[in-house]
């Protein structure tokens, strides 16, 4: 999976969880896709992590939700698109 589709697909679960609070661009913030008001304590098994970890077909363990947590969706297609193409065994 490319960066571009990445994107395209983390556009598409924004949209989804945010409730359309917000139009979903490449620069909406990742968080976004949770309650602004009150954010979760744990990111890990939240339906919008499971949808992206459904997108890139692997688990996302909490370390890395959180650096996601804090990028762009951008950021986040690129850093995802890198985790995708290295080894499972080296995540």
């Amino acid at each position: 999976m490319n960066e571009e589709s990445l994107l395209n697909g983390l556009i598409k679960i924004h949209t989804r969880f945010s409730f359309e609070r917000y139009q979903a661009t490449a620069t909406s913030q990742f968080c976004t896709m949770w309650s602004v008001n009150d954010p979760p304590d744990e990111i890990v098994a939240s339906a919008p992590l499971e949808a992206v970890c459904d997108l890139i077909d692997r688990d996302i363990d909490e370390e890395y939700a959180a650096e996601l947590y804090e990028m762009t969706l951008q950021e986040a297609a690129a850093s995802l698109c890198q985790f995708i193409n290295q080894p499972e065994d080296e995540t």
